[in-house]
């Protein structure tokens, strides 16, 4: 599709072929039909062959299923998955074919490649991958900053007989129901240094306003995010971090966000200075 919007007609794609400027994929034993590698007969790991598997399946797909929460660092899945329109027929060997009609807010972009968002991911996940794998998924939403439980319950719902709504909504129950759950190591450290301290105690994982927060202090509305380079410092975790900050914030709540590797004496002073003055404030 690409080579002949170019003008690049059938003759034109034969000689650059022949001339080895084009090469043929082959998915499972047989040619890639109309998918083409420029330069080289091989292409760069998963990410080339989801390109390939989406150009393979036509303008409308998208890559879905596993193989979009591999994309979007959920859970690790090497298979090519790809959702396309109801009315649709592509079939491709070596790529799982889905016929599902997707609604706009359930199809972002990732680095330029279509993929399902990550809700509409987790939810097909949630059909095909037993409750840890569910679970870790989830656990890697709150992790990397995007859970958002409003957007959950909108999809479902919009799709309440999915295949995978059953499954979503208990571990979604499991998830934000018990406040005692750390989704990262960050957490987990933070959170021994605050118990053996002096500090009231605090929940933890807790729902707030759609968003699971990493501490909360609710009498004194503190919530205390527990912040890592690893996975905050990328432009699309700190985008993030900054919408719902500000939209808890709009709430009347104060975000305190430290780091693990702070050191525990001024983790504590940062903390304690923040309820102080939320327990002054609240007697005003």
């Amino acid at each position: 599709m690409q080579l002949l919007a170019d003008g690049i007609g059938e003759r034109g794609i034969d000689r650059r072929l022949a001339s080895g400027h084009l090469h043929i994929l082959m998915l499972a034993g047989r040619p890639l039909k109309g998918v083409y590698a420029v330069g080289r007969a091989r292409l760069d790991g998963l990410r080339g062959w989801r390109w390939a598997a989406s150009l393979a399946c036509g303008p409308e797909s998208v890559i879905s299923d596993r193989a979009a929460a591999d994309v979007q660092d959920l859970i690790s899945s090497s298979r090519l998955e790809v959702s396309i329109p109801p009315g649709a027929r592509r079939r491709r060997a070596g790529i799982t074919v889905h016929r599902r009609a997707l609604q706009p807010q359930d199809v972002t972009t990732v680095d330029g490649l279509r993929v399902t968002a990550w809700p509409r991911t987790v939810l097909d996940v949630a059909a095909v991958e037993p409750t840890k794998r569910l679970a870790l998924a989830l656990d890697r939403t709150v992790t990397l900053r995007i859970f958002d439980l409003n957007a959950m319950e909108d999809l479902l719902e919009r799709h309440p007989r999915a295949h995978g709504a059953p499954a979503l909504r208990a571990a979604l129950a499991q998830m934000t129901g018990d406040g005692e759950r750390t989704a990262s190591p960050g957490e987990v450290d933070v959170l021994w240094i605050v118990r053996t301290s002096d500090l009231p105690q605090p929940l933890v994982n807790a729902p707030v306003l759609g968003y699971v927060v990493d501490l909360l202090w609710p009498a004194q509305r503190l919530i205390v995010e527990v912040d890592s380079k690893r996975w905050h410092d990328g432009p699309f975790a700190r985008q993030n971090d900054h919408h719902r900050q500000a939209v808890l914030e709009a709430a009347g709540y104060a975000v305190l966000r430290v780091r693990r590797t702070d050191p525990p004496h001024q983790i504590l002073q940062r903390i304690h200075a923040a309820l102080t003055a939320r327990s002054v404030d609240s007697r005003r």
